[in-house]
């Protein structure tokens, strides 16, 4: 018998083939793409009623307008541009709700240095009164950031 030294097989590269391989998948790859139908979905059929003109007409032209209460720096309350003092808050509020032309909502805007308990005292005054919703506002600074 003949004696196969190890190291010979082992020094040896083995080499496989891989280009019949490749152009097999390359082709089967051609073939998908080619074969493949794409479907153009369209969307859903939807019969969208015409426009209601009753419905236009009874819309107001002019939106609602808001209430703006403003406290400054100084603790100062200002109720769309007039100064007030803060046991006025609600029955101004009332008054001003009652104003068709006037929405429900409450826009408050405090100074950013203003003490945090004339804030709570004015949101409170503000609570009592249930208007539709409070709105806080932020003043924008000079370089018109926010």
């Amino acid at each position: 018998m003949s004696r196969v030294n190890k190291k010979s097989l082992v020094d040896q590269d083995v080499v496989i083939d891989l280009t019949s391989m490749t152009d097999c998948i390359f082709l089967l790859l051609i073939f998908f793409v080619v074969t493949t139908v794409f479907d153009k979905t369209s969307g859903l059929d939807v019969d969208v009623p015409p426009p209601n003109p009753a419905q236009e007409k009874t819309q107001p032209k002019n939106p609602l307008k808001d209430i703006n209460v403003v406290i400054n720096v100084k603790n100062q309350i200002e109720i769309k541009g007039k100064k007030v003092e803060l046991n006025e808050i609600q029955d101004i509020l009332l008054k001003e709700m009652k104003d068709p032309n006037c929405s429900k909502n409450v826009v408050f805007q405090a100074d950013h240095e203003t003490l945090h308990e004339w804030v709570v005292k004015i949101l409170d005054e503000i609570k009592a009164v249930k208007p539709q919703g409070i709105i806080f506002a932020k003043e924008e600074d000079e370089k018109g950031e926010s």
